[in-house]
């Protein structure tokens, strides 16, 4: 079993918020977690006030760990705006540069599912941006329909991970499906956690995916949560790299392993 790191790039920085809402809902819930105690008031108080310094996105910091960790990742980047993703195509534009600077893996964060048309749209986009043809995506909010991969494959990309689950990838004719093994969304919450509890149910499903006989274990972490803000999101995620790399799993990227089971049949 292989393990593939990924990320999905949601936001860059507030001011891409100011009239969509979700700064006003970020603030609301804070305090109400701090209120409640469910995160300490400073630590509450402290995400309230990162709004005015710019920021989200703490993707240069993760991607320098994991380079000093001697891993890699693939990123996810937005070429269009939907539910809650609303940086412009000039931010996805440094962000993919910033991407390649580290020579990491990328690929579309996609808003369209349920269209064809879209679908093609968005990766005729992403290819200017890039520069790349050999394209892999997974989609915003995890959104899929019967027809999403057949739509996928009739635009060309090679892959898609957006389905989740215990279960193996899967390849056909020049297009493969990664199941995300685990989320940080699935297992923390952004309240608060029980780090010990959440490494077992790590481990659980680390074991279960073995018993299952992966061949890929998919990883998908946020960005935005690899932050002193997230104390607890950024701590297992960096106990998940370290823990696999201890435990001797060899590392690699969708593109590869593409690769690998086409050639394997």
């Amino acid at each position: 079993m292989k393990i593939i790191l990924s990320h999905d790039v949601d936001h860059w920085k507030w001011s891409e918020h100011l009239f969509d809402g979700f700064a006003l809902k970020f603030m609301v819930r804070n305090m109400y977690y701090g209120v409640t105690t469910k995160v300490p008031l400073k630590l509450a108080m402290q995400r309230i006030f990162s709004i005015p310094k710019g920021n989200i996105a703490q993707l240069d910091a993760l991607l320098a760990f994991e380079k000093e960790m001697g891993v890699s990742s693939t990123i996810f980047v937005g070429v269009e705006n939907g539910l809650g993703l609303s940086y412009s195509k000039t931010t996805a534009q440094q962000i993919i540069n910033l991407v390649k600077k580290y020579e990491f893996k990328l690929g579309v964060h996609g808003i369209a599912f349920d269209s064809l048309k879209k679908i093609k749209i968005e990766k005729e986009q992403f290819e200017k941006l890039s520069g790349e043809t050999n394209i892999g995506i997974r989609t915003h909010y995890l959104r899929m329909s019967e027809r999403t991969h057949s739509y996928m494959e009739k635009a060309g990309y090679c892959f898609d991970s957006t389905v989740s689950g215990i279960n193996p990838a899967s390849h056909s004719k020049g297009f493969a499906v990664f199941p995300i093994s685990i989320m940080d969304v699935d297992v923390l919450s952004p309240a608060s956690n029980n780090l010990d509890s959440i490494k077992k149910k790590t481990l659980n499903l680390i074991n279960q995916a073995k018993l299952n006989k992966l061949n890929y274990f998919v990883v998908n972490f946020h960005d935005n949560y690899f932050s002193d803000l997230y104390p607890d999101h950024k701590a297992w995620y960096a106990w998940v790299v370290q823990y696999l790399k201890q435990e001797g799993y060899e590392f690699t990227d969708f593109y590869k392993a593409q690769d690998e089971m086409e050639l394997n049949g």
